[in-house]
């Protein structure tokens, strides 16, 4: 792999907003919370 690539020519994917859907789901707080500790401890947040 380089250490830099060069993106100053690249476009946009024309494709990204019809393929993506925003929607909204209700999860139970524990739930929530569970996932949150864990991004914690694997350092993700």
């Amino acid at each position: 792999m380089r250490e830099e690539y060069d993106f100053s020519n690249s476009i946009k994917n024309s494709y990204a907003k019809k393929v993506k859907k925003q929607i909204s789901i209700r999860i139970e707080t524990n739930t929530i919370d569970y996932f949150k500790n864990l991004a914690k401890e694997t350092g993700i947040t």
